[in-house]
């Protein structure tokens, strides 16, 4: 069985005496403890690196995940790398079924909170549900905010680590083409309670935008130019209908509605599949605009009816803004699900 590098991040309450019984599990273990000068685990590592000697590398901590999980990286000599991170609770069992992943072939494998060994799913937190999301491309990983998952080390030299809270896996899964992806389920082998401030959360999610290229702030732009589109061409074609047939005012309304819409569809996906969605190439550039006309419409349909509900109350372009915002989400799932779909690569497994 090839070494496998164990990176622990362990806080102040973590509990280092699973080491004991991993070193005896038949797996040719190193640890990597990365640990804060002067903290409460200094001495219990010192008396693990007095019974098991160099399996136990303690490192200094410098304060910054991204800091310590390179300097420790090239103390792994291991050809795989387990990270651990800090308020995990950890069994040994888990790294059986994950090594056994890896072993046959895969290149990182996820302990994931939402899987069962039943091959059940279980219901997602708030935080991932935000996270896929953010970026449609993760959305194939359940457990992206795992606190224990093995990578192939080979797999992680070549990616550029920006990360600014206290974990890698979306770089890895973002920025590494080609990847073998696994995830073991994680209900009774591994017990997450994870701390993650809203703050972190906040950086996390400010972090997936930069990896997806801003894709969902490119698509909030576009949808702005989309806004400008339909209310300049609704508020001309209103005027120039208005002096065409001054006789059949009933009409103006919705066919200057219909031709603003329309004009903001064309003028969305013309920018959405150029800039937004340039990346994803599947698919012809007739059979995506013919789907998105399809789903913009969807949307659209409750921009209309909005203008028609509310114009008689309020003024008509401030009832056609709110047509626009109610219609918003479905027109970008819809766009980012369906119209400019991800390419699944072939050797892309979720177990």
């Amino acid at each position: 069985m090839p070494l496998l590098s164990l990176q622990i991040y362990p806080d102040a309450d973590s509990d280092l005496g699973f080491i004991e019984d991993m070193v005896e599990s038949g797996i040719d273990l190193e640890f990597i403890v990365i640990d804060d000068p002067g903290s409460i685990q200094t001495g219990a590592l010192e008396q693990l690196r007095q019974r098991y000697g160099d399996r136990i590398i303690r490192v200094n901590g410098k304060g910054n995940f991204l800091s310590n999980f390179s300097s420790s990286l090239e103390m792994c000599r291991g050809e795989f790398v387990t990270i651990i991170r800090s308020g995990v609770d950890f069994e040994p069992s888990a790294l059986h079924s994950m090594m056994r992943k890896a072993e046959e072939g895969y290149d990182i494998v996820i302990a994931s909170r939402f899987s069962t060994s039943e091959g059940e799913h279980k219901h997602t937190d708030l935080r991932t549900k935000l996270i896929h999301l953010i970026v449609r491309e993760m959305s194939a990983v359940r457990d992206p905010l795992s606190g224990i998952f093995l990578v192939r080390r080979d797999k992680i030299g070549n990616v550029a680590m920006s990360t600014g809270v206290d974990t890698i896996l979306p770089e890895l899964l973002l920025k590494t083409p080609g990847l073998k992806i696994a995830e073991v389920p994680a209900r009774t082998e591994v017990n997450h309670r994870v701390r993650f401030s809203f703050r972190q959360f906040l950086a996390y999610c400010s972090n997936l935008l930069k990896l997806s290229k801003y894709r969902a702030v490119k698509y909030a732009i576009v949808g702005a130019s989309g806004v400008a589109v339909n209310e300049g061409v609704l508020y001309a074609m209103h005027g120039l209908l208005k002096l065409q047939f001054a006789t059949a005012t009933f009409l103006l309304l919705p066919v200057a509605t219909v031709i603003a819409i329309q004009a903001s569809i064309v003028s969305n996906f013309i920018l959405n599949n150029g800039w937004t969605f340039k990346d994803r190439k599947g698919g012809g550039v007739l059979s995506k605009f013919l789907k998105f006309e399809l789903f913009a419409w969807t949307g659209a349909s409750v921009n209309l009816a909005t203008v028609l509900i509310a114009s008689p109350y309020i003024f008509y372009l401030l009832a056609d803004l709110i047509g626009i915002g109610l219609g918003y989400i479905i027109n970008y799932l819809s766009s980012d699900i369906l119209v400019w779909r991800i390419k699944k690569a072939g050797s892309d497994t979720i177990d």
